[in-house]
């Protein structure tokens, strides 16, 4: 008689995470024999572009230009998945209208006339503006922390004097749900009892 075995859901996707990790290992090397075939050449970024993930990417280089992006497979929180804004890379990196150089706004607001300028004046246009805006309203300004995964995160808002932090619930609960919290708990209350009964 067989007996069933238990497997929790947890226990089953990490299960599924590392096989997938390692089998994903595996494949790196093959990736960068394929892309050599090719006449590739292989270069790992990381997407910055708003969310949480950072996914690493992995460009594959022909002739100097990005000819195509996937998902680096060794990455333990994307698998190799990356969302469509870091596959879209190429067609962002070589549009037509991606602004390659500072423009300055020459005719009225909405008119689309505009003239190309150097760094250095945009840098002095730049910080002319906000001196100007320092010196008719003062500067107060308040440091909102945000992408916080866990409590250390929290201490390190703390530490870089953020006012504010974005903290979701699990680590809330995280932080008050400590082994030694719950121990320092339970021993106040066994003293509590032992003090003042019931």
């Amino acid at each position: 008689m067989t007996q069933g075995i238990k497997i929790s859901r947890r226990t089953l996707a990490g299960a599924t995470a590392s096989a997938a990790f390692t089998c994903s290992l595996a494949t790196m090397p093959d990736m960068a024999r394929a892309a050599q075939e090719r006449g590739d050449r292989i270069s790992w970024q990381m997407c910055p572009r708003n969310c949480h993930d950072t996914c690493t990417l992995i460009s594959h280089i022909r002739d100097g230009k990005i000819v195509r992006v996937t998902g680096d497979p060794s990455n333990p929180v994307t698998a190799g998945a990356p969302c469509v804004k870091g596959l879209t890379y190429p067609q962002y990196v070589y549009a037509k209208e991606r602004v390659l150089h500072p423009l300055k706004r020459v005719g009225k607001k909405g008119e689309g006339k505009w003239k190309q300028i150097t760094w250095q004046e945009a840098y002095a246009e730049i910080a002319g503006r906000l001196k100007s805006i320092i010196d008719n309203y003062g500067l107060e300004t308040e440091i909102i922390a945000a992408s916080v995964r866990n409590p250390i995160h929290v201490t390190d808002c703390a530490l870089a004097g953020a006012d504010i932090a974005t903290v979701p619930y699990n680590v809330i609960v995280q932080m008050t749900k400590h082994p030694l919290t719950d121990a320092g708990i339970e021993k106040f209350q066994k003293d509590y009892k032992a003090v003042f009964g019931e």
